[in-house]
């Protein structure tokens, strides 16, 4: 009988200590932050010229601001985030000319990083922006 105890308590420590090896802790996943109805400012290059980027993200997914230059008119267009993520990408017109662009939104440094733009009419100028929320 003291076997059969024996026994039966070294097949549970088995069963529990080959669980721990098993079942790694699952990990933590930060849910996307809603960025509706925000305001963004920082520098962006296009075609090595720097200038401030500045953007308006609606709750409504319009969007507002552009390139700071005063012979341009102000953008408008649209923005979406994509779901389950922090992808944020943006559509505009400033002065005639259609843009793109998307970005990764960062919960540690508040800022919408490694942005990519590209003119999709008017011309064929790309560049980048980090932007901050302001």
């Amino acid at each position: 009988m003291k076997k059969l105890f024996l026994l039966g308590i070294t097949v549970a420590m088995l069963a529990v200590s080959s669980c721990k090896k098993d079942c790694p802790t699952p990990a933590v996943v930060e849910p996307p932050v809603d960025l509706s109805a925000s305001s963004w400012s920082g520098p962006c290059t296009i075609n090595g010229i720097n200038y401030t980027f500045t953007l308006a993200l609606a709750a409504d997914g319009t969007i507002s601001g552009g390139f700071n230059v005063p012979s341009f008119t102000i953008a408008s267009g649209s923005w979406n985030k994509t779901p389950n993520s922090n992808i944020v990408r943006i559509f505009f017109i400033q002065s005639g000319n259609a843009w793109k662009g998307q970005g990764t939104y960062n919960a540690t440094t508040n800022k919408i990083e490694v942005g990519t733009l590209t003119q999709t009419s008017g011309g064929s100028f790309t560049g980048t922006f980090t932007v901050t929320k302001v």
